[in-house]
């Protein structure tokens, strides 16, 4: 069964790091995904879309500006 290292392990004699892809026994596989060590392998996911600009088509608002609050030296005489 294949897994997918959450985070880093020394694992039959190696060390893989979280994103590493390993084939493992099934019982060893339920092992590391108990201790949230690993979760099962999907492959890799299709992108359904690209990511699209969502700026574009932005339009402009009507409200007034924002006036940020200023700090007001008190005078002193």
């Amino acid at each position: 069964m294949k897994v997918e290292i959450i985070s880093a392990v020394h694992w039959d004699g190696h060390h893989r790091d979280a994103g590493d892809v390993i084939d493992v026994k099934e019982w060893d596989a339920n092992w590391l995904i108990s201790r949230k060590k690993a979760k099962p392998y999907t492959g890799k996911n299709p992108v359904d879309d690209p990511p699209m600009n969502r700026v574009v088509g932005l339009e402009t608002s009507s409200e007034p500006k924002l006036t940020k609050r200023t700090w007001k030296k008190s005078s002193q005489s």
